[in-house]
């Protein structure tokens, strides 16, 4: 058991040293990380929409993946809003040496001030907006846990960050529970946004075939969407009606059909009222 444990606190220690380190004193002279990427020169002009974009965790001194980048799926979704972006993000758990481990925050960092070496000195904690969160419930959240910064708290799922459009690496503040009782719990790191892979979403949906009783509800699934807007409509508002939402509900026995529609796109779903 002791061994068990020493094994853990040792993979933990480690998981922690590849996520980044604290101090900086091994970069050479060169190495800077805060560079070109905020200059107005660089800045992207991409038009208004919905895209699919690579992101990875980055390391924060090192030019590689950060071992914990299994912890963000590696497909994000960018919004394009009035010239402004927001990144859709979705944190996974991470499986290291048995353990499972989950994030508990990320944050944006802001107010950033820059040492010498073009690192992270100072900076002010964004809380990302969380979107769904899981609900596993473990020694690290629970209600009596030792730990302060997640004790009773869901871990995030889907978050979404304000992103400056064009710039290649976001810097962001994560805190990781399992690590947290060994010290290493708040972490530096860098979200890797991979522009060359941006790609427009399409209008997608979980079903293009519904059948329901009369007086019956049902939910239209938009699994992937090219504008932040759906619009939605019936055929037949005697058969079934659908709302804004994208709830359709039965009103009396017939086929109906219901159009999804979001910017150009557009896809159908059959309705069967029995």
């Amino acid at each position: 058991m002791m061994r068990k444990k020493y094994i853990q606190m040792a993979a933990i220690a480690l998981l922690a040293s590849s996520l980044t380190i604290q101090t900086v004193p091994a970069l050479a002279a060169d190495t800077t990380f805060h560079s070109i990427a905020e200059t107005a020169e660089n800045k992207q002009k991409i038009a208004d929409g919905v895209y699919k974009v690579g992101v990875n965790l980055w390391n924060a001194i090192s030019d590689k993946e950060s071992m914990g980048n299994n912890a963000l799926s590696q497909t994000a979704k960018l919004i394009v809003k009035n010239g402004k972006g927001e990144l859709c993000l979705t944190l996974k758990p991470m499986q290291f040496s048995g353990m499972t481990g989950y994030l508990s925050q990320l944050n944006l960092m802001t107010d950033i001030k820059w040492n010498e070496k073009g690192y992270p000195e100072t900076y002010t904690k964004k809380p990302a907006t969380v979107v769904s969160a899981y609900d596993v419930i473990d020694e690290f959240n629970s209600s009596d846990s030792k730990d302060s910064s997640c004790k009773g708290e869901k871990y995030p799922k889907e978050l979404s960050i304000p992103v400056e459009l064009g710039e290649d690496y976001v810097w962001v503040h994560v805190y990781v529970p399992i690590m947290g009782s060994m010290g290493f719990g708040n972490q530096e790191a860098r979200i890797k946004i991979d522009y060359s892979s941006l790609k427009k979403a399409e209008l997608k949906v979980a079903s293009t075939k519904i059948t329901l009783k009369k007086g019956s509800s049902a939910q239209i699934k938009v699994t992937e969407q090219p504008e932040a807007k759906v619009i939605y409509s019936s055929s037949n508002k005697k058969i079934a009606v659908v709302n804004k939402s994208g709830v359709v509900k039965a009103k009396k026995k017939g086929k109906v059909k219901i159009v999804v529609k979001s910017g150009t796109e557009k896809k159908t779903i059959q309705v069967t009222v029995q």
